[in-house]
């Protein structure tokens, strides 16, 4: 069969197949330099890695519980990584993120509370003066407090208790003293109910009291 001429298509490709090649030698010769630095350091690998490991094995070595460290950390990392801790994790860095405005608020706030005190003639040295002496006393009457939280001094039936004896002291002292003069005369003032309910009360906190076991008391 004769030899037919190439197409112009044809001799296209044969162009483009030619300028691939021209690019692939130029890439070649400028990879040339970088070869023999290149295959050193593929050559030199294994030993620059056994000495990072002997440099690592040194350094565990002067360790005595390298292994138990180890494996807390790796309990530490799977406890970290659960995502209920991220979580909560990422709550607590929005609180720190939030905490500078938080406490330029808090310092604002206080600031116009010691502006409003001032303006109304309380003198704030002065103030904080007694509570620095009163948070000392305090520190000093701590066991005493103590004590006082466990004697039911603040028991809400004892509050009430004293609350009703306080106004009526307050009442008393807006009123008249009634002048109460002999036996008989007293005689005459406990057939009052309302005297009488007052030494019924009386007379159960002495049974309460006489009751219980404070041998020092009696």
């Amino acid at each position: 069969m004769p030899a037919t001429a190439p197409t112009a298509d044809m001799g296209a490709r044969l162009d483009r197949l030619e300028d691939s090649l021209e690019r692939i030698e130029s890439a070649l010769a400028a990879l040339a330099p970088v070869g023999p630095p290149a295959r050193q350091i593929v050559d030199e690998a294994p030993r620059l890695a056994a000495i990072a490991t002997d440099v690592a094995d040194g350094f565990i070595a002067r360790i005595p519980d390298a292994d138990a460290r180890v494996r807390a950390l790796l309990a530490l990392m799977l406890r970290v990584s659960r995502p209920e801790t991220l979580d909560r994790l990422g709550a607590a860095l929005d609180l720190l993120d939030r905490a500078p405005q938080a406490v330029a608020a808090t310092v604002d706030i206080f600031d116009a509370v010691l502006a409003t005190a001032a303006a109304e003639g309380i003198d704030v040295n002065a103030f904080f003066g007694v509570a620095g002496r009163f948070a000392v006393h305090l520190v000093r009457l701590g066991p005493a407090i103590d004590r006082l939280l466990d004697s039911g001094m603040l028991d809400p039936r004892t509050i009430d208790a004293l609350g009703r004896v306080g106004r009526a002291v307050a009442a008393q002292s807006e009123a008249d003293t009634e002048s109460v003069g002999g036996l008989f005369a007293l005689l005459k003032v406990l057939k009052d109910p309302a005297v009488q309910q007052s030494l019924g009360f009386a007379v159960g906190i002495a049974r309460h009291f006489g009751a219980a076991d404070a041998p020092a008391t009696r």
